[in-house]
């Protein structure tokens, strides 16, 4: 099985699409774990169809030196306040369970450095669900032994999507965009970001020669 410099679960997504790119750019082999082709193959990029919900589809790709999870479900703002019960057991699949799924295979198979893309104000013991989740899900990951975790947790992320904005999302966007400047103190790391910040970020953090933990959020995002 070849080996690769690092692996990529999310490359479809908004974060993930940019990390893919800056690590061509910089000529970095890597290996996107996907459900479906991207039809994205290069000299330095490989693609492999996975089932996630099936360790042993996928753990014979996980020979590289560092993981990016840049995975989840997408959702809308109103979704984002809350998810119904009856889409929970969906989204825990997607958010929770797949992603470390993929973060245990990878420290099993020798993995050491993992960076993951979470979200502002996600913590274990939150009412909301969606940040309860994302809150567990880093807790689980730090557990597990890699020497090195670097954790995004961007705000609302800016960005060209695949899919056309919704208009309460504009409508988001441009109220942030207005009150943003007055955004400070411990509301400052609430502000828009835009996704290849994140993405150059993590990338960057993941390849500092240091272990431990790093948790990322707006002020670090914007020098990148």
């Amino acid at each position: 099985m070849k080996i690769h410099d690092a692996i990529l679960a999310g490359a479809s997504g908004l974060i993930g699409k940019h990390i893919s790119s800056l690590l061509k750019n910089n000529k970095i082999n890597q290996i996107h774990l996907n459900r479906k082709s991207l039809g994205i193959a290069s000299e330095n990029i490989e693609e492999a169809i996975v089932n996630f919900r099936d360790v042993n589809s996928f753990k014979n790709f996980l020979n590289a030196d560092c993981i990016y999870l840049s995975t989840g479900t997408r959702l809308t703002l109103l979704q984002l306040l809350h998810i119904k019960k009856k889409d929970r057991l969906n989204f825990l699949e997607v958010d929770f369970e797949m992603p470390l799924r993929v973060a245990k295979a990878a420290y099993e198979r020798g993995v050491k450095k993992i960076a993951l893309v979470s979200a502002i104000g996600a913590d274990k013991k939150s009412k909301n669900f969606y940040l309860k989740t994302k809150g567990a899900l880093e807790e689980e990951i730090l557990n597990i032994g890699f020497d090195k975790v670097v954790i995004a947790r961007p705000g609302h992320l800016l960005g060209k999507r695949d899919i056309p904005i919704a208009i309460e999302v504009k409508i988001y966007e441009l109220i942030f965009k207005t009150i943003s400047p007055f955004m400070v103190s411990v509301f400052r790391k609430y502000r828009n970001i835009r996704a290849e910040s994140v993405a150059a970020s993590l990338v960057a953090y993941i390849n500092k020669p240091s272990k431990g933990c790093v948790i990322l959020d707006y002020d670090n995002f914007k020098n990148y």
